[in-house]
């Protein structure tokens, strides 16, 4: 019996023993997996905290954690070869870096924004846009500095997305950028901008304010049916100087106001200048519908010259009707096409085709010649038709072939119409 109880006791002396030890190890282990899953939170949270770094078809992108802040890289490099096929001895065929733009943007805090976009190509450097911004709201912002003024319709397009070489003649009468500030906003189906600015001549851009004079430019744009937008942009101000020539597709000097030049008996002749007020006027739409796009726009500017003692009131008017079909299917669209397949002959897929057809007038007033213009040298009007074949592989890459023809009024010896040109363009682009 003694023994029986002293084996029981053992027995359970054994078993509350084990107990404590599993108890022991439970706790142990509970305090260990407690520990681990306080380290992983804390890990989760300080990653959470930290920017995060993307890279990819829309660019590179540092983005804070909170969203609020971001630094955006992007850029588009074309290089371009034109060939003058009407054996025009005064242009030469050849190779050329047409835009290297390198960008930097971004926003700060919620509303604030930025962009500084340099220009390397054509051998030269110039600061295309610097500007800051604050969006108060979706309907009201405030933009200023350097950017494309809010007039022209093509010229708001980013070259990246036009479907042409060269933008057409009505961008030739249109201010690109200027220096200033802008109000902006989108209000349900409503675009509008108000500019105050140093103010840009026909087709030009400023660094400065060099007449003193400033420039007041409005734009509505206006979503009018499913596909199709409407806008009216105007531009007033006044111009004291020297004036902007005009240029063929090809970018060569079309026709130039009379400059000062030797006169007989050892005198000078005045040139021709801009001396007081000008205004500016396009009405512009655009519609996309499937892989269909249809883009118009007309300007006119009406704008106070003087030569010597003569000075008159000079119109310039400029219109294009530009269309595209995106071959392959895609959605067409005022910000470019997106290959649905992009480029994989290993696959089958080839990216997107689009082919582009257009028609576009520059009209220069006939009171400019003989006074303020030779038409020995400067044409009066300039009719062009264009095809283009856009072939997009990625969305990142895209290749094309643009050929123009154009007829002259004018621009020859005894005022005879100077030759037609006949030129090709061939690009490559690589945009990020």
């Amino acid at each position: 019996m003694g023994r029986l109880e002293i084996n029981m006791n053992a027995n359970l002396n054994k078993h509350i023993t084990t107990a404590f030890i599993y108890a022991g190890l439970n706790l142990t282990a509970f305090g260990q997996t407690a520990s681990l899953e306080e380290r992983i939170q804390s890990l989760e949270n300080k990653l959470a905290n930290q920017p995060s770094f993307t890279a990819g078809p829309a660019g590179v992108r540092i983005t804070s954690a909170d969203k609020s802040y971001q630094l955006r890289l992007d850029g588009v490099i074309q290089t371009d070869a034109r060939f003058y096929l009407d054996g025009d001895s005064s242009a030469n065929d050849g190779f050329l870096l047409r835009r290297v733009r390198p960008t930097i943007r971004g926003t700060v805090g919620e509303k604030g924004s930025f962009r500084i976009t340099p220009e390397f190509g054509s051998d030269d450097f110039t600061l295309q846009d610097a500007w800051l911004g604050y969006s108060f709201s979706p309907a009201f912002g405030v933009k200023i500095g350097k950017f494309k003024a809010p007039f022209g319709l093509e010229r708001l397009q980013s070259a990246n997305w036009i479907r042409f070489a060269e933008r057409g003649h009505p961008t030739s009468l249109a201010p690109n950028r200027d220096i200033g500030i802008q109000f902006e906003g989108k209000a349900s189906v409503v675009d509008w901008a108000l500019l105050v600015s140093n103010g840009t001549q026909d087709g030009g851009r400023v660094t400065g304010n060099t007449d003193d004079k400033f420039d007041l430019t409005g734009r509505v744009f206006v979503n009018a049916a499913p596909g199709l937008h409407v806008g009216l942009a105007g531009n007033v101000g006044e111009t004291e100087g020297s004036l902007r020539s005009y240029r063929t597709p090809g970018q060569q000097t079309a026709a130039s106001y009379l400059s000062e030049r030797d006169g007989p008996n050892g005198g000078t002749l005045p040139g021709t200048v801009g001396d007081g007020s000008h205004w500016r006027l396009s009405p512009q739409f655009t519609y996309y519908t499937g892989a269909f796009g249809l883009l118009g726009e007309y300007v006119v500017v009406n704008r106070e010259v003087s030569n010597g003692a003569n000075s008159a009131e000079l119109e310039n008017t400029a219109w294009q009707i530009a269309t595209s079909y995106v071959l392959t299917g895609e959605k067409n669209g005022f910000g470019g096409v997106y290959p649905s397949q992009p480029f994989d002959p290993a696959n089958g897929q080839w990216g997107a085709f689009e082919v582009a057809l257009r028609y576009h007038v520059l009209d220069l007033d006939d009171a400019t010649f003989p006074v303020y213009a030779n038409p020995s040298r400067a044409v009066s009007d300039i009719e062009t038709v264009g095809v283009g074949l856009n072939w997009y592989l990625t969305r990142n890459l895209k290749t094309s072939l643009t050929y123009e023809v154009s007829t002259f009024d004018g621009g020859a010896s005894g005022g005879a119409d100077r030759p037609d040109e006949e030129i090709l363009f061939a690009r490559f682009q690589f945009a990020y």
